[in-house]
């Protein structure tokens, strides 16, 4: 996985700092595992037809990574320029906020229902045309990468890239609150949920996203049900 991983995995609110299996307490725990005999059955065809699922939504992702690159170099390298925003009215402002976020239409209400009240001109309607223009062209600005978006096919790569995103994490997710049938599945989850990261950090997991882990130990591990 790329970047998209960011947007895929990492979007969980509010995640309690896990406190599940140290390494150090693993070993003892397979050394003393019960015979198979005791762990109670799951069927694990299930689990096989998940499994399977999500190693094809691995698959797609990554055959479309390269491809989702190589649209994106192209999208900055002819990306249009900020530079005709008039800056020198958005003194105070982050530049990336108003070039997309700010609601052009409220700033432009808000300033009309001001007249005579917050500002007054000998010319009203050159006041206006002067508050005007830098609305304009921040708004000539977004049509502009708008068209670029959509002539450099970027806007289509983000819906897809998105979408491919959205579908690994659910097939992960199902196979998380799904009973691991022995203890190669156990293992998978471990090592999803103790995977080092870019920062060589393991991320934190919420409660809910560790529970059926929690209860594959107990009945793989101690032969608890």
């Amino acid at each position: 996985m790329t970047i998209k991983l960011k947007s895929a995995f990492a979007e969980t609110p509010s995640l309690a700092r896990r406190k599940l299996l140290g390494a150090v307490a693993l070993a003892p725990a397979l050394a003393a595992a019960p015979a198979l005999a005791s762990i109670p059955v799951v069927d694990r065809r299930a689990w096989d037809a998940a499994f399977k699922a999500h190693r094809l939504a691995v698959a797609e992702d990554d055959a479309f990574t390269p491809i989702y690159e190589r649209i994106h170099e192209a999208w900055k390298a002819g990306r249009p320029s900020n530079e005709g925003i008039h800056w020198k009215e958005f003194p105070f402002e982050n530049r990336d906020v108003v070039a997309r976020t700010i609601d052009l239409d409220s700033r432009w209400n808000d300033f009309l229902a001001a007249e005579g009240k917050t500002w007054c001109a000998p010319d009203p309607e050159a006041r206006k045309a002067r508050y005007r223009a830098p609305l304009d062209s921040v708004q000539a600005y977004r049509d502009a990468e708008k068209a670029h978006n959509q002539a450099s096919g970027m806007a289509d790569a983000d819906e897809r890239w998105e979408a491919l995103g959205d579908r690994v994490y659910e097939t992960r997710c199902a196979l998380m609150e799904m009973p691991a049938p022995d203890l190669p599945a156990l293992k998978w989850k471990l090592d999803h949920l103790l995977e080092v990261d870019s920062s060589q950090s393991v991320s934190p997991w919420a409660e809910e996203y560790v529970a059926q882990t929690r209860a594959d130990i107990a009945r793989l591990m101690t032969g608890e049900a």
